[in-house]
This record gives structure tokens, C-alpha cells and sequence, in this order.
């Protein structure tokens, strides 16, 4: 998906007003240095410095409007960076002010992970955290914003277990919550964007075992299964006026076979549908099988404060 041509030039830090237009893909690369793991759950960073990125966005060579990040540590970067890690929780607090020459915070992509802030009592230091669960996974061809009650839990108790080695010694803080975003929050809109394509009698095709033939050899059938929305979220804190402010960016598109055939081309004409009759003949069935090149933006919202 990531283009790596070099005559594409890089683009620098986002500002808030292009959230609404340009798709940035953060990725999930561990794009700083590990700190040790407590309690083989939570990495803790407490130094802004642990997590200093240099930051710049490339275009996509095939999707112009979505851009992925390219990172790398530095200890005069202009980001601040918090990794995604399996199954565990990750964590940094960040100062007010942040290092000089930062203004932006990142995190690794989410597409079921809960993200948290909590702020320093007695300052204006906030607390983040990525947490991630492989635990209790949604039901394949589920809505894009469902999630089993028992990950959600498991989340919520990963972040209060890495509060509680924020209150233990060597830091002793107390903190209190004051954000939160999850799966529920940041897929809403791709699953009313499923539901959409599925009221228009959009659907998947998969194949599946139906049963044996002749001389017991298997019998395979194409099964018709919801829309389905493919892409990511973005988590972003801007610094400004001596505060963090955060949004966050959901970016995709809804995967689905598109009904077609001269029978149903022609009753779309007939209808005045040429919406879909061009988009019948430029992108075919569907975008199922590439669909990065249809990623845009389709939703963002401040979150905090």
C-alpha cells in the first residue's frame, strides 16, 4: 500500500483543517526504541525524549488524498510518538510545555484498540495510552463498530492497571481521567456506511464449503455477506496556547459487490441513476480487492478537551 517513490515529495505536518480532506495513514511501526515492560503488560515511557519522532507525510502513489507516515526516532524531532503494542498497553506523559520544536502528537493506527488520556492532578500534564487486546475478537462480517463486551473490559483494565504503576513508586502521581476513545466511537460511521451499501442490495461474495459431490470431493458455493468497511483511525494531538488538543480521524471505504449486468445497467439508465452507471463502468464490481485506493476521509472530531 505505501508508495515509496522518491519523486513524490514529502509533505510536512498536518494541521487541523486537512483532517477533513487528507487521509493520514499513521501505520504501526515501532518507530522508537522499546523502554522495558512492566509487569509484562505495560511499557512506560516518562520521558517526552524516549518518544521523539522526526516526522513528514508521503502521497500514496495511487490514492493522492491518502498519505502515510514516514518516521524515524530523533532527538530534535518535531513529533512525539506512541507505539501500538500486542496484546499490552503502551503509555507516555506529555508535558506542558512538550520539548522545544514539538507541536504534534501521533499514536500507531486503531481499528479495535481504545485509546486514553488522563491528566496529572495539581498539573497540566496529561498521561496517554494506546491499549490492545487479542482477546475476545469481533465475529467475522460483524459491523464495523461492533465489539465484544469482554474486549472492552479487557481494555479498561489494562488501563487502570497502568494508572496504578503511575501511582506506585518511582512516580507516585495521581491522575485522573478526563478522555477516551474507542472502537464504538471512531467505526460508527463506517458502519452506518455498511449498512448504506447493504440497504442498496451491496454485498461480499465468499466461497464456502457446502458439502461433498461425487467421489466425496468437496462442493463450493459463493455465499453473500454484508459490506464491509476496510480502513483505519488516527489518533492526533496538536500543542498550541500551552495545550494538547486531540482528534481523531476515521479513513476507508465500504468493500461490497456491486449488482451488474446489462438487465440492471439498463433499469439504472431507465431510473436516471448515472451515478452508479459510471461508477459500474470505472470501478467494475467492485473495490474489494484494492481497496486502498478508494481510502478518504470519512469522518474527524475533536475529542479533547
Amino acid at each position: 500500500m505505501q508508495s515509496h517513490n522518491k519523486n513524490i515529495r514529502r509533505k510536512p505536518m498536518p494541521d487541523i483543517a486537512s483532517l477533513g480532506v487528507t487521509a493520514y495513514d499513521i501505520g504501526a511501526t515501532q518507530l522508537i526504541t522499546s523502554v522495558p515492560c512492566l509487569r509484562n503488560e505495560h511499557f512506560l515511557y516518562r520521558d517526552a525524549q524516549q518518544a521523539r519522532i522526526s516526522a513528514a507525510w508521503m502521497p500514496d502513489a495511487d490514492n493522492p488524498v491518502l498519505h502515510h507516515l514516514q518516521g524515524a526516532q530523533d532527538a530534535s524531532g518535531n513529533a512525539l510518538y506512541l507505539p501500538y503494542e500486542l496484546g499490552k498497553i503502551s503509555s507516555l506523559r506529555l508535558p506542558i510545555p512538550p520539548p522545544a520544536g514539538v507541536d504534534w502528537f501521533l499514536t500507531a493506527n486503531m481499528s479495535g484498540c481504545k485509546f486514553f488520556i488522563d491528566q496529572l492532578i495539581g498539573s497540566q500534564d496529561l498521561v496517554v495510552y494506546h491499549a490492545n487486546t487479542t482477546q475476545y475478537s469481533s465475529p467475522p462480517h460483524s459491523p464495523a463498530n461492533f465489539q465484544d463486551p469482554q474486549a472492552i473490559a479487557a481494555l479498561d483494565q489494562l488501563h487502570a492497571n497502568a494508572r496504578a504503576d503511575y501511582a506506585a513508586a518511582p512516580d507516585k502521581l495521581a491522575l485522573v481521567s478526563v478522555a477516551s476513545i474507542a472502537k464504538g466511537d471512531y467505526y460508527g460511521v463506517g458502519a452506518l456506511a455498511e449498512q448504506r451499501k447493504a440497504d442498496q442490495g451491496r454485498s461480499l461474495q465468499t466461497v464456502v464449503k457446502v458439502g461433498k459431490g461425487p467421489d466425496d470431493l468437496p462442493v463450493f458455493a459463493n455465499k453473500e455477506e454484508r459490506p464491509e468497511f476496510s480502513g483505519g483511525c488516527s489518533i492526533m494531538g496538536f500543542y498550541s496556547a500551552r495545550a494538547w488538543t486531540f482528534y481523531y480521524q476515521t479513513f476507508g471505504t465500504t468493500t461490497y459487490d456491486r449488482p451488474m449486468g446489462p438487465q440492471v445497467i439498463a433499469q439504472k439508465l431507465v431510473t436516471g441513476h448515472w451515478h452508479y452507471v459510471h461508477k459500474a463502468r470505472v470501478e467494475g464490481q467492485g473495490h474489494k480487492k484494492t481497496p486502498y485506493k478508494y481510502y478518504e476521509v470519512v469522518e474527524y472530531a475533536q475529542f479533547y478537551p
